[in-house]
């Protein structure tokens, strides 16, 4: 059976701000305790350029972060593919609260169970794309004009932050887009810079 038709999709402009949505190894993004290897698992586009991000066994935070200018009172929207790799982790977004960008904003996403806990962030979401695969995001309003940060954190089975990983135990993640708007838009790819 063949897809549905649905009409017209008809979406307002919109910017990914990160420069690389697929390549988590790029420069633009910092990571902590963990090992991110590329070109690892298909992604939902059905190529091979999902990564794999594996925390380690320290017990802290294990995550990925995107430090950039945000601007106060603009909304922004952050959403990633993820997919749970070996074992049962799960992960959690994040607007940090580094140099007053935001007040503490984070979702808990269960991707056996495809839902989201929205702990305080102005709203969540999670879509189902199929084959393990799910579209994350969440929406905050900053609260400075700063550099901002947002994380793609990976959690334990239960939610938990900040644990000890296994060293094993991880998530596939692709196509990072953080935009301007209370909502996610369709996927933005970006290779190098930001992209409309």
């Amino acid at each position: 059976p063949g897809a549905t038709p649905k009409g017209l999709l008809i979406e307002e402009a919109r910017t990914n701000l990160v420069d690389d949505s697929e390549d988590f190894t790029s420069s633009q993004f910092n990571s902590s305790k963990v090992t991110i290897t590329a070109d690892s698992s298909i992604a939902p586009d059905g190529t091979n350029t999902a990564s794999e991000v594996v925390p380690n066994t320290d017990t802290a935070s294990h995550l990925i972060r995107w430090d950039d200018s945000v601007v106060s009172g603009t909304t922004y929207t952050s959403s990633v593919f993820v997919k749970q790799a070996s074992g049962d982790a799960n992960i959690r977004l994040f607007f940090n609260t580094v140099n007053g960008a935001f007040a503490f904003s984070a979702a808990n996403f269960d991707l056996s169970a495809g839902t989201v806990n929205n702990l305080s962030c102005d709203s969540a979401s999670i879509e189902d794309y199929g084959n393990g695969w799910f579209r994350c995001s969440i929406t905050e309003a900053a609260t400075a004009s700063v550099t901002g940060r947002i994380q793609i954190n990976v959690t334990d089975s239960t939610g938990e932050n900040n644990y000890a990983g296994d060293g094993t135990t991880g998530v596939f993640i692709w196509g990072w887009q953080i935009e301007e708007g209370s909502f996610p838009t369709s996927y933005i790819q970006t290779t190098g810079s930001t992209a409309t």
